[in-house]
């Protein structure tokens, strides 16, 4: 899975365009901001493209599938992307590093607390502000292909739009549920100055569930992946970050269980 292969790491010994991609290709303007992680990263290039033009902020957005930015990577490939990140970031004077990933999902997981406590030090030290997104909602019951009949038989005076979306959307007790051992993780890190956790949950949710989309259109390509429409739904709450990082910045930002 990769929606903008431009921005991947991978790709950059071929293009020469430099790390990643550049987030608002109408700009000249210096990089200022730079996101960094694995496909979710990937995913919501046009969410962080949007708030960059809206912010009048330049950014660069770099991935490496299957990556999370956690320190120390056990991976070649994921410690090469690291290391270029945190090289671009002394270089260019990067004010603000946003990391995305499905983070507490990888192997091995009994590590991801001290890997995050590497990893806030590690960029931190660069003189950079972190943000970290943390999990988005997933969506177990999804089927693209029901919803695209469903869609169907709609445009025939047939169904419910309401159940289309009630009947493939993850309860708000699931989305809770899938990330609450990630949760605890963040939370040690309640009070600590050097890194703002992101929770767009409140994007994605209502009290009651997290919807996959609307009738007409899904907000995930898959059970864990959010589409260009689902991505877009985020970029007014990551521009706050842009426009006025210093507010936006409050030690962390954690949901209320």
């Amino acid at each position: 899975l990769s929606l903008f292969t431009d921005c991947s790491f991978a790709t950059q010994p071929t293009r020469g365009l430099g790390l990643g991609c550049v987030l608002d290709p109408s700009s000249s303007d210096a990089p200022s901001f730079l996101v960094v992680g694995d496909s979710h990263a990937d995913v919501m290039y046009p969410a962080f493209a949007r708030a960059s033009r809206d912010s009048g902020r330049q950014g660069r957005l770099v991935h490496t599938l299957g990556c999370p930015p956690l320190v120390p990577a056990n991976i070649d490939g994921c410690r090469h992307m690291q290391q270029a990140a945190l090289e671009m970031i002394a270089r260019d004077r990067i004010s603000d590093v946003f990391l995305i990933a499905r983070f507490a999902n990888y192997a091995p997981r009994d590590a991801f607390a001290a890997r995050l406590e590497t990893t806030i030090t590690t960029y931190t030290d660069r003189g950079a502000r972190l943000y970290i997104v943390t999990h988005l909602p997933e969506q177990p019951h999804l089927n693209l292909k029901r919803w695209a009949r469903e869609r169907l038989w709609l445009r025939l005076g047939v169904g419910d739009p309401a159940e289309i979306v009630r009947s493939q959307s993850a309860a708000r007790q699931e989305h809770d549920d899938q990330r609450a051992d990630a949760d605890a993780v963040y939370a040690a890190h309640r009070n600590d100055p050097r890194v703002t956790f992101i929770d767009l949950t409140p994007v994605y949710c209502n009290a009651q569930t997290c919807p996959a989309g609307t009738a007409e259109r899904p907000f995930f390509i898959d059970d864990n992946h959010v589409s260009a429409d689902g991505a877009l739904l985020a970029s007014n709450a990551l521009l706050t970050y842009l426009s006025n990082p210093s507010s936006a910045s409050s030690n962390a930002v954690l949901p209320s269980r």
